[in-house]
């Protein structure tokens, strides 16, 4: 009876959380990149210490996909791409100057966004909701 309770909370939160990220309207940004390349740039916004492989994983794509998503924001100048001078199989993403402003503005839409579906609920359902996600994330750091 657990797994069938564990396996619809993930089926729920899997929805929530597509269905938050797709709805980020970044368009007035006028930006040549898809939603897949946005959250690549934001992942590597919020983790530049993490290498090449780390941030594939935290974006849950496949080394090809993931790859030609960061070929496409190296060529359109959002990112440099940087060998650790110890250990030349860890690569590592940097944003570019041009990269971190685009970051920075995609971060204030988002944070409107975010700040606009918390509006929904009440104080205690936010102060609710928000414990409710950091204990979910404490638990998913285990798997």
């Amino acid at each position: 009876m657990q797994n069938k309770k564990f396996l619809k909370a993930i089926i729920n939160m899997n929805s929530f959380i597509k269905f938050t990220f797709n709805d980020l309207d970044i368009s007035q940004l006028n930006l040549d990149i898809n939603k897949t390349q946005r959250s690549v740039l934001m992942c590597i916004f919020d983790n530049s210490d993490k290498t090449m492989n780390e941030i594939s994983y935290l974006v849950g794509l496949e080394k090809s996909s993931f790859t030609r998503s960061v070929e496409n924001l190296i060529n359109i100048g959002y990112l440099n791409r940087n060998s650790d001078l110890n250990d030349r199989r860890k690569i590592y993403l940097a944003l570019t100057e041009k990269g971190m402003e685009i970051a920075i503005a995609i971060n204030k839409i988002a944070d409107k966004h975010f700040g606009d579906m918390l509006l929904k609920l009440t104080d205690t359902e936010q102060n609710e909701f928000i414990a409710a996600l950091e204990t979910v994330s404490k638990y998913i750091k285990k798997f």
